[in-house]
């Protein structure tokens, strides 16, 4: 069945995965900066979305490194994001083996649904943030 938008009550392993994958990204991102050559996306995108258990594993410990570099630089964001992907895993049992073709988009999906939340949920702290300032003037 098709859904007409994003669900964020669909703990469906695959919409998921490709949830936890954008986190990673954007944990990657800010340890590192965005001038990457190759970030997870251009690596492991693919992988991730057609076999993740094995994927998984390795991009949960590039994450952890990228945390623990960020504790130091950033420790409050480090923090978050670390808790924006714990939320994210405690939603599934663990990672499939394989993903199905239709798992496979239902990655995607999930993996550019999390993007417009964190997109929409920056854009929101910016408009908030440049309120405060104009009240304080």
């Amino acid at each position: 069945m098709i859904k007409e938008q994003n669900d964020p009550n669909d703990t469906s392993p695959a919409i998921v995965c490709g949830k936890i994958f954008a986190v990673m990204e954007g944990i990657q991102r800010a340890a590192q900066g965005k001038d990457l050559n190759a970030g997870i996306r251009e690596r492991f995108f693919s992988f991730a979305s057609t076999s993740p258990a094995p994927a998984f594993g390795r991009l949960m410990k590039l994450s952890q490194n990228h945390i623990s570099k960020l504790k130091h630089e950033k420790p409050g964001l480090a923090v978050l994001l670390d808790r924006q992907l714990q939320e994210l895993c405690s939603l599934i049992n663990g990672f499939p083996a394989i993903f199905s073709l239709e798992e496979q988009g239902q990655f995607a999906l999930g993996y550019y649904h999390q993007k417009q939340q964190d997109y929409d949920n920056a854009k929101n702290n910016k408009e908030l943030q440049s309120i405060i300032e104009n009240k304080e003037e």
